[in-house]
């Protein structure tokens, strides 16, 4: 999960040298890692790079993403990265019931779930601040194994 807020800004190129360095350092497969990319500022969005349910098995692919990433703007909205990664990586709508796309959970053997957050601050008050922020974490945390709130 990638900052892409206004005060961003200044760290665009580090920001995407830090998501490349992160892709270089799994073995993208099937049948070992898959990596999908969200980003958030005043929402979220998951980036578009094929593969399953907003989750890649490409590293070229996704280096190409990270490569055209837009310039960072808007407000700082922790809880919406969050709550849109989980079901990423869970393969579930935002109502947490109904599954992504065409397949519901590509990958139910997977045995460890990993969400990286990249932010320079905390989440703005107009999204419920700092204290949003904790909750949300914690109540991903407690659908799966991938988070430490």
């Amino acid at each position: 999960m990638l900052d892409k807020s206004g005060s961003m800004w200044s760290y665009h190129s580090q920001l995407k040298e830090f998501a490349r360095s992160l892709v270089r350092q799994f073995v993208l497969s099937e049948t070992s890692t898959a990596i999908g990319l969200v980003e958030f500022s005043s929402d979220a969005r998951v980036l578009s790079i094929g593969g399953i349910n907003g989750l890649s098995f490409d590293a070229d692919a996704l280096m190409e993403v990270i490569d055209a990433m837009d310039s960072p703007s808007g407000w700082t909205h922790i809880s919406a990265g969050l709550e849109l990664g989980r079901n990423v990586m869970l393969g579930t709508e935002p109502n947490g019931t109904e599954p992504i796309g065409i397949e519901p959970n590509p990958r139910p053997n997977v045995r460890r779930r990993v969400m990286v957050l990249l932010t320079d601050g905390e989440q703005n008050a107009q999204f419920g601040g700092k204290k949003k922020a904790i909750e949300t974490a914690k109540s991903v945390a407690k659908e799966g194994d991938f988070i430490e709130p």
